[in-house]
């Protein structure tokens, strides 16, 4: 993912976060930490970097892979399954990772944000063409 990508994400990742944060009271809230941080799952670098950035002390991120893993062959435990599930938001590109698209789809609830769309990402744009 270019920096780009992220810049254009970026807006989308806010107003995700500025949503989920929307509510009052203090009863536990799915997709909070004990800290009352919004838990955003993302899928591969540079995006939890970028939701970091964007969320700082307000947002918990996770990553199921790992540092200089490849991403494609990713294989997603049962418990990063239920992080998927307990997550405010899940921000992740559709079809790079079959493992995590289908925990998204089955688990992921109307979290899930893929940034491919938002960030308007396709062969015509990357081969220059309009």
């Amino acid at each position: 993912m270019t920096s780009r990508r992220v810049l254009v994400a970026a807006p989308l990742i806010i107003v995700a976060l500025a949503l989920n944060a929307c509510g009052s009271g203090t009863e536990h809230k799915p997709g909070r930490n004990s800290a009352d941080k919004l838990a955003v799952v993302t899928s591969f670098y540079p995006l939890p970097f970028a939701a970091a950035q964007i969320g700082g002390g307000h947002v918990a991120v996770t990553s199921p892979t790992k540092p200089r893993a490849e991403p494609h062959n990713i294989e997603l435990t049962p418990r990063e399954v239920a992080t998927i599930n307990k997550a405010s938001l899940v921000v992740y590109e559709l079809g790079l990772q079959s493992a995590v698209d289908k925990a998204v789809e089955s688990q992921g609830g109307d979290r899930g944000l893929d940034v491919a769309p938002a960030a308007n990402l396709n062969l015509r744009l990357a081969l220059g063409r309009h």
